[in-house]
């Protein structure tokens, strides 16, 4: 449970265009799939090791009762700033031209260090995934241990792939008709992290 419940949220953290998710899809759109895959490749590694830093952390953090609840609740406000971020986005999205969203920056590193690097500058998702392990210990009792902490480093890093490989595919395949999938994705994200800030809040 575990490990399907970290890939379907870091799936979900990985979904809206951004830019890891975007180099991702111009590199497919513009010099294939199996180059693509090598960017990925290095954003999972990336993500693997952010991931196993994210597990320990929370691990020290739930030591601590008397801060874990103040935690949760600090977690349950973040969703709700993700909600209104991801209502923002959608709304910006709306009015920005398809071209301008599919035009990363070029670099000549390769793609395999490119992922490593852009995905290592990426720190946002630390945060996320100590409040995902927050909020799974809340769920199950004696999460912590090495068992469930490489089901979430597995399920964080096959989520991550999940949702670059669906740019990467559907991109290549579908990118005359991308600008609907962009513009509305936010919207969707909204509605799911608006959804887990009341039932974290519901739960306190």
């Amino acid at each position: 449970m575990v490990f399907i419940l970290a890939t379907i949220f870091s799936g979900i953290g990985v979904l809206p265009p951004g830019m890891l998710n975007m180099n991702a899809a111009n590199i497919s759109v513009q010099q294939g799939i199996p180059q693509a895959k090598k960017f990925v490749y290095g954003v999972l590694i990336a993500t693997l090791v952010q991931a196993f830093i994210s597990y320990y952390f929370s691990s020290f953090i739930k030591q601590n009762p008397s801060v874990n609840h103040d935690l949760k609740f600090a977690g349950s406000l973040i969703f709700c700033v993700l909600t209104l971020f991801f209502l923002y986005k959608g709304i910006q999205n709306r009015f920005a031209e398809e071209d301008a969203l599919l035009k990363p920056k070029k670099s000549n590193l390769p793609h395999f260090s490119k992922g490593i690097l852009l995905s290592s500058l990426n720190v946002l998702p630390i945060p996320y995934f100590s409040f995902l392990n927050l909020y799974f210990s809340s769920l199950f009792p004696y999460y912590q241990s090495i068992t469930n902490g490489f089901c979430f480093v597995l399920g964080c890093v096959f989520g991550t792939a999940i949702a670059l490989y669906l740019y990467i595919y559907l991109f290549k395949k579908v990118q005359n008709k991308v600008s609907f999938f962009i513009k509305n994705i936010n919207f969707v994200i909204a509605i799911i992290t608006a959804v887990v800030a009341f039932f974290t809040l519901y739960n306190l």
